[in-house]
């Protein structure tokens, strides 16, 4: 297994954008992200299928681009380990383990800005491989974009809004065969936003700047 910490500096001092699937992706154009060091979180890929990196941490994503888009394993991929609520065992048998690079997932960390501060500056000296969030896969990946040295984090797509009652962008929610859960997005949102907050607030703590784009500008 390859650890993201084989990315430590690798973008030292650049700028870094996380594409998300919210429904704000749709006002973005197709070329937006060339050559741009970037990451495609799950099913933005569908957007932006030339970014830099890609970032999982969901089995059933993982399983539908199995299905309907094998390219997307013969790209830079950084998946969670294991994926969310899964075991060794099930990432076995549905992915090469030797070609992606990994973090080790640990989800809801506290929400203590001293303890996330800490983090982040472990992640920016390349000292630690878990790494976690609040319900959303962009804080793993905000971490793993400070890893990879970013001087400057643009977020899109990852409004931790809905819109007309879909939680993705038009292509996303074409293809959106997500798992049922019971909590209202209204709710999970509204915990998601604390996270990003939290994280931002981190992130400029340690002078990284990170840029919350909430629409196409």
């Amino acid at each position: 297994m390859k650890f993201i910490t084989e990315l430590h500096n690798k973008h030292l001092g650049k700028e870094i954008f996380i594409a998300g699937s919210g429904p704000s992706l749709d006002g973005y154009p197709d070329n937006f992200l060339d050559g741009k060091v970037s990451f495609a979180l799950h099913l933005a890929y569908l957007k932006f299928p030339n970014t830099t990196y890609r970032y999982a941490n969901e089995q059933d994503r993982i399983v539908w681009f199995k299905q309907h888009r094998p390219e997307y394993f013969d790209k830079i991929n950084i998946f969670a380990f294991p994926f969310y609520k899964k075991t060794e065992r099930e990432m076995n048998s549905l992915i090469d383990m030797e070609k992606p690079y990994f973090l080790i997932l640990r989800p809801f960390p506290p929400e203590d800005i001293a303890v996330i501060t800490q983090m982040v500056k472990d992640a920016q000296n390349g000292k630690r491989i878990d790494f976690g969030g609040h319900g959303s896969c962009l804080h793993a990946c905000i971490y793993t974009a400070v890893m990879t040295g970013a001087k400057t984090i643009n977020i899109i797509g990852c409004n931790h809004e809905s819109k007309d009652n879909l939680e993705h962008f038009k292509l996303g929610n074409d293809n959106n065969q997500y798992r049922s859960n019971s909590t209202p997005y209204a709710i999970k949102g509204k915990i998601m936003k604390k996270g990003t907050e939290l994280l931002i607030k981190a992130c400029a703590n340690n002078n990284i700047k990170v840029n919350w784009l909430k629409n196409y500008e």
